[in-house]
């Protein structure tokens, strides 16, 4: 068959086996998240809101964002995603009542409420995993299809089989 033959089974083989791990793997993230119950809850009156510098929980990262400072307790809480920017510049005032729930890896706002407004709702399940899964099981799926109706495609001895029965008829 040589080298292209090679080639191509290696590459059909390595597409349904890698299609499948980013499927699993988008799967898992999605389980890892927790529900809203379990994330840190703080809640109270806003004394505080201002642009500046958002730092995650371990400070390994940072960007410009919004801050919130609440009255039950001393660090401030944020976000530097543009949408919660603009949402809570526009919506919270000093002096609001306002819950907020932060991301356990990073310290980063999950979800606020705001007088009973919720300006950023937690989403569980992220575009980003749901995409990753969808995509990779339909990768997969077209792999396994093409697998099964080109099996020279995964498979040298069937390869050699063809190529042996095209001889012959000749």
């Amino acid at each position: 068959m040589g080298f292209l033959g090679d080639s191509v089974q290696r590459g059909t083989r390595s597409v349904i086996v890698t299609s499948l791990f980013i499927s699993i793997f988008a799967i898992h993230q999605m389980m890892k998240m927790p529900p809203l119950e379990k994330l840190e809850h703080y809640s109270g009156k806003v004394v505080g809101i201002k642009k500046g510098w958002v730092y995650t929980k371990d400070s390994s990262d940072f960007n410009e964002g919004v801050l919130i400072f609440l009255n039950s307790s001393n660090k401030p809480f944020g976000s530097w995603y543009t949408k919660d920017i603009n949402s809570i510049l526009a919506h919270v005032k000093k002096g609001d009542t306002a819950e907020v729930w932060l991301y356990e890896e990073d310290g980063i706002l999950a979800q606020v409420v705001v007088n009973n407004l919720i300006l950023k709702p937690y989403t569980r399940y992220s575009p980003v995993d749901i995409g990753f899964a969808i995509g990779g099981f339909v990768l997969f799926i077209f792999s396994l299809w093409m697998a099964i109706k080109f099996p020279e495609g995964v498979s040298e001895r069937i390869a050699e089989e063809k190529a042996n029965e095209a001889k012959n008829k000749r």
